[in-house]
């Protein structure tokens, strides 16, 4: 249904002025890649089972919410006023401009049942990743607030928070003049009230426990790390061309990769952004090598050669014979006892680690894509990983195949299509 023309209007330049042009420019390179081929991030069944608002503020009292619509592209404000700026300042952050990212599960679980939940908080993490990264890559500072003790915040969206997570919130400090942005529309939609969630939404969203929505490890202290793995000493930073040129492979063909490739794709995995993640999970990325030539592969990674053919990768992935061929399977695992106290945790530095590596093989001109369906028991004899570790994300590297692009770039879900589970 339409929303009445006569409640929206086009935002005073006042309102909409450079500071968000220049925030918009950022959030555009993360999620659309300036539009060079829509969406910049991946997400099963391209589902995408998040949403973005933008926040400015005004002087030292106030501050607009902006909801974005990325497929169009509009830009509407929603909220003002000092209490949005006041719950803002709580999360931590002191910059005028942030990106606030609401999770919504029921997307995804809709089609995935529970599995669903998982792949909202990795599809999620990479967006919230790559928001930080295109802000670095635009000469900027970013800043990770993972699930900020949000209970003044939710009260202040009030029904744009009806069953949604508040994931993060994404400090951001650019400064000077970034290209325009491509064809969006700032209006002003703060008379128009917000739909009320479908009666499945909301029994699902209850389903999840009581105290999902302000779920949080408390306090925490910035620092500054990679996803996973240590430190290098000077890791590489990203070209703005790689938002725009991330591919999902829709397969891959046999082939052995050279060492040093695989190499370079784990050197960006340690690319460290600012965030209060904490980093004592025991999470970590084992790489298995399955056709890889001799040599080294760098220190970023756990990486093991194993001697397994395409049947077994095929079955160790539920079955999905496109992934067969892949050279390296990157298999992200940890402790199930973090997974039972900091799951969210876990899958954020997982979906981060994975954003990562997308752009990482991106710049090492391999193919990759992330894996939605595996048995973790088969990966876990595979790679020989502790018996008290699951793997929460599998992700798959190789030469991919001349046979086009998988469908996780359209602004439309494709999940009732064959091979939905694959990323």
């Amino acid at each position: 249904m339409s929303l009445p023309r006569n409640d929206i209007r086009t935002l005073p330049s006042a309102t909409a002025g450079p500071a968000l042009d220049r925030l918009l420019y950022i959030v555009d390179t993360a999620l659309a890649g300036t539009r060079a081929g829509l969406m910049a991030v991946p997400s099963a069944g391209a589902i995408y089972p998040y949403e973005c608002f933008l926040i400015a503020a005004h002087g030292t009292d106030s501050a607009t919410l902006f909801a974005l619509d990325l497929p169009r592209p509009t830009c509407r404000a929603v909220l003002s006023g000092g209490e949005l700026l006041a719950a803002v300042r709580a999360t931590g952050i002191e910059t005028n401009l942030a990106v606030l990212v609401l999770s919504r599960p029921w997307l995804s679980m809709r089609k995935y049942g529970d599995r669903g939940y998982l792949y909202t908080q990795l599809d999620t993490a990479h967006a919230v990743g790559n928001i930080a990264l295109a802000t670095e890559a635009h000469d900027g500072a970013a800043e990770i607030r993972h699930r900020p003790v949000s209970s003044g915040l939710r009260a202040t969206l009030g029904p744009l928070a009806d069953c949604r997570e508040i994931h993060s919130v994404v400090a951001v400090d650019v400064h000077g003049v970034l290209p325009a942005t491509h064809g969006w529309q700032v209006l002003d939609a703060r008379s128009v009230a917000s739909p009320a969630p479908h009666w499945q939404e909301r029994a699902n969203w209850h389903s999840l426990g009581e105290d999902v929505a302000d779920r949080s490890d408390g306090p925490r202290s910035m620092t500054l790390s990679p996803a996973l793995g240590p430190v290098l000493p000077q890791p590489p930073r990203f070209s703005l061309d790689l938002f725009g040129a991330r591919r999902s492979a829709s397969a891959f063909v046999e082939a052995t990769v050279a060492a040093q490739t695989v190499a370079e794709v784990f050197r960006h995995t340690a690319v460290p952004l600012a965030g209060d993640i904490p980093a004592d999970t025991g999470i970590t990325a084992t790489a298995v090598l399955r056709d890889v030539s001799p040599g080294s592969t760098g220190e970023v990674v756990d990486a093991r050669r194993i001697a397994i053919d395409g049947d077994d990768v095929t079955t160790a992935c539920m079955g999905q014979h496109h992934l067969r061929a892949a050279s390296v399977v990157v298999l992200v695992h940890a402790p199930r006892s973090s997974l039972t106290t900091g799951l969210g945790t876990v899958l954020m530095r997982a979906g981060i680690f994975g954003q990562l590596l997308y752009l990482g093989a991106t710049a090492a001109g391999l193919g990759v894509t992330g894996v939605g369906g595996f048995d973790s028991t088969s990966w876990r004899q595979f790679a020989g990983l502790p018996a008290d570790h699951d793997v929460v994300y599998v992700l798959a590297l190789g030469v991919a195949a001349d046979d086009g692009e998988k469908a996780d770039r359209d602004p439309v879900p494709y999940a009732g299509q064959v091979n939905a589970d694959a990323r």
